[in-house]
């Protein structure tokens, strides 16, 4: 690695792959001559003593670019890595220094292993950089990240946990409201795993659980157990996949539903930081309880996904379409249709803030509109027609690569044209989320 004396050298002789490079300013005052006993020691190998003429300076009341930049090199040959990162953030929105010290911040990220927060800095460098050999240089690390990125590992796993509060309980499939709310706790677990050939092109395993308890009402508390298997082929540019699972599902203290799902999907780079998705999805349900028998039946559900990832933030969308056939309600002169024909669209877009903090708000609109009309009370026939908004805030910090923690809000409104099904509602948790 080099030094700088007033001015960024020619940059290919800035950057050596084992770490960040450092830059120089003027002496003058004490402070500047401890700046410059810091840059003497540095270059001669002696990175403890140019640690200590540099803290000097920063306690002499030196507060230059320089300094905190020189600071930032200085930790990290030291293998004081979070002090690296923290000092190079004092200067990441410095006019002249920003795009090396996001490059920087990117080198510091590949030897910690964060290839996803070396990805972001090295796309913020790339952006930034006036110079064109810097702009070369991130773009080989973007390719670098990219072709590593293609050997994926062949396990994953997710596991969250969250509290929160919910002001109207509410069974989507079945419908209505318990016009009252309740506490709950939450707990989600998954993972994958290649069983046979590589993640891109190969069979993978997966399974899930998901439980949430509520306080108060344990008849909407509800459990949900999933697995399957599903083959990965990549061609023509296409991430292709086709698989089955099996989910058995609980509610309250009664056995609930089993769904067998067959699906296909496929997945392309429209952009270098776009995606698009296509997936159809196909659903055999059966209540393991015949007091939710009016479930019975099968679903067709497609569904379109894009995603567009910013150096600053994300912006995604979906539309679907959904079509079921169930067995529907029959009584003594009722019926009540479960049998939905739903079309939706949601947006969400996040922004990462200073440090490691981001939030993000989402917006959904869904319209049902169910196959049968339904007979009220007294014989009348009313056709069910559903307009739900859903409204959603979230504000979360990533703590490290691997680790989250947030806070989101959801509100939901409801309207139908049988006033039984219409309700608003709002859901406030918060969780924990780990990646692995």
């Amino acid at each position: 690695m080099f030094l700088l004396r007033r001015t960024l050298p020619i940059l290919t002789a800035l950057f050596l792959a084992e770490g960040p490079a450092a830059t120089r300013g003027f002496a003058a005052t004490e402070g500047d001559a401890a700046f410059e006993a810091g840059i003497r020691a540095s270059r001669a190998g002696r990175h403890e003593e140019a640690l200590r003429q540099f803290q000097r300076a920063r306690a002499a009341g030196l507060d230059r670019a320089a300094l905190h930049y020189n600071l930032g090199v200085t930790y990290y040959r030291l293998g004081r890595y979070a002090e690296a990162r923290a000092s190079f953030r004092r200067v990441a929105e410095h006019e002249t220094l920003g795009a090396l010290v996001h490059y920087n911040l990117g080198l510091l990220a590949l030897r910690l292993e964060e290839r996803e927060q070396a990805r972001r800095q090295f796309l913020i460098a790339h952006r930034l950089a006036k110079d064109e050999k810097l702009r070369r240089l991130a773009a080989v690390q973007l390719s670098r990240l990219s072709r590593v990125a293609g050997a994926e590992p062949r396990h994953s796993a997710t596991i969250a946990a969250g509290a929160g509060y919910d002001d109207n309980l509410v069974v989507e499939d079945i419908g209505g409201a318990a016009r009252g709310g309740d506490s709950f706790f939450e707990l989600f677990l998954a993972g994958s795993a290649t069983v046979h050939g590589t993640p891109r092109d190969g069979i993978k395993l997966h399974g899930s659980a998901y439980l949430v308890e509520y306080v108060d009402q344990n008849a909407f508390s509800m459990t949900i157990l999933r697995g399957g298997a599903a083959q990965v082929t990549t061609w023509g540019g296409w991430r292709a996949e086709a698989g089955g699972d099996l989910e058995l599902s609980t509610l309250g203290n009664r056995d609930y539903l089993r769904t067998l799902t067959a699906s296909v999907a496929g997945k392309r780079a429209i952009a270098p930081t776009a995606t698009f998705e296509l997936r159809y999805r196909f659903s055999d349900i059966d209540a393991r309880d015949s007091l939710f028998s009016q479930l019975n039946g099968y679903q067709h559900r497609l569904s379109v996904d894009a995603m567009h990832s910013r150096t600053d933030g994300w912006l995604s969308g979906r539309a679907f379409t959904e079509y079921n056939d169930r067995e529907d309600l029959h009584g003594a002169g009722i019926f009540t249709s479960f049998s939905p024909v739903r079309m939706g669209l949601r947006a969400e877009y996040g922004r990462r803030l200073a440090a490691d903090w981001e939030v993000s708000a989402s917006l959904a609109l869904t319209l049902s509109s169910y196959r049968d009309a339904d007979v009220l009370e007294g014989g009348v026939e009313q056709r069910r027609k559903d307009q739900q908004l859903r409204v959603g805030l979230g504000l979360a910090r990533n703590l490290g690569e691997r680790w989250q923690v947030g806070a989101e809000y959801q509100y939901y409104d409801n309207d139908s044209n049988i006033a039984a099904f219409a309700y608003r509602r709002n859901v406030y948790a918060l969780r924990v989320i780990g990646i692995f």
